[in-house]
């Protein structure tokens, strides 16, 4: 997967017009070169027997159940998020990308990212019993 982004990149470099960040420019292009591969191929499930080993084994084994049953919730939750929440939601916490940036990927308009991770963070605190304390404008720049 990495070398078929690092070949589009170089097939596509002289389309970059300087309009927009690089990094914006090249989490564009992997954007869709992971799209071209999921076409291709389904993602093998995880095997959650291998949470176990990511556990702290010296941590009480009621806070290990309730660590895994919160990692499963969660999990859960972000799956049942539709493809298009999903992935703004994941662009914008893990990816660390402005609304803008994110807009720019997408090809959608700043408000419409707004409005999915805001729905995507509301839907995810329904279906995980928590609640969302934080301000999108405060996350995000």
């Amino acid at each position: 997967m990495l070398a078929d982004t690092l070949v589009a990149v170089w097939r596509g470099a002289s389309s970059f017009r300087g309009d927009a960040r690089v990094t914006t420019w090249l989490f564009g292009i992997a954007r869709n070169q992971i799209h071209n591969h999921l076409r291709r191929r389904r993602p093998v499930p995880v095997d959650d027997s291998r949470i176990g080993r990511l556990v702290d084994h010296d941590a009480q084994p009621d806070r290990v159940v309730a660590a895994r049953d919160e990692l499963s919730r969660v999990g859960a939750a972000i799956e049942a998020l539709s493809p298009e929440h999903r992935e703004t939601l994941m662009m914008a916490i893990v990816g660390d990308l402005s609304y803008g940036e994110i807009s720019e990927i997408l090809g959608v308009p700043v408000g419409t990212v707004k409005s999915r991770v805001a729905n995507a963070r509301r839907r995810l605190g329904e279906r995980t019993g928590g609640h969302d304390d934080h301000d999108d404008e405060e996350v995000r720049r």
